[in-house]
């Protein structure tokens, strides 16, 4: 199991991947809806305890504090004992240290490959193989788009303004 046989899952298959990793360590894993879900992915139960799961299956920049705060407020909102980070990416320094002062646990790019149960990988032939039509930050398909100030094409996440990832675009992917 490597970091790059994880970055070319999609954004769905890293969450049913995580769902299925806490599963065979004997959780039930609940994967919530997608769309609006109120920054929580995957709801753990292990006996009367429950866990909130955020995953960020993010590489091209670095899980903010701020993300982590987001999830904080949610653990406290749902009165959750304890949350979990789980990144295909890195975090800041600034999100590593709260998520230590915080109960957050994290999982993140060099813990991953050993916390994933390798029998829960999909696939390879379900494995997405051109992750540069995907958006960056949150997995979806990317768009080609015209910036309206600039008249510059780029490659643009198809869930903007909901989410702002964009690629740079060559003449070949236009």
């Amino acid at each position: 199991m490597t970091n790059h046989n994880i970055a070319n899952l999609s954004w769905q298959q890293f969450e049913q991947l995580v769902a299925a990793s806490f599963r065979r360590k004997g959780f039930v894993a609940t994967l919530t809806a997608d769309g609006a879900d109120e920054g929580v992915d995957i709801v753990l139960t292990e006996r009367d305890n429950v866990l909130l799961v955020q995953c960020k299956h993010w590489a091209a920049r670095p899980v903010g504090v701020n993300i982590v705060r987001e999830l904080f407020g949610v653990m406290h909102a749902k009165t959750a004992r304890k949350a979990i980070l789980a990144t295909s990416g890195l975090l800041t320094p600034d999100a590593h240290r709260f998520c230590r002062e915080n109960s957050i646990h994290c999982i993140d790019a060099e813990a991953l490959p050993s916390f994933i149960d390798p029998a829960a990988m999909p696939p390879q032939h379900e494995i997405v193989g051109n992750r540069s039509d995907l958006c960056p930050l949150c997995g979806a398909a990317m768009v080609t788009r015209t910036a309206s100030r600039s008249g510059r094409r780029l490659r643009g996440c198809s869930r903007f303004p909901a989410c702002k990832g964009t690629r740079s675009t060559t003449a070949a992917s236009v």
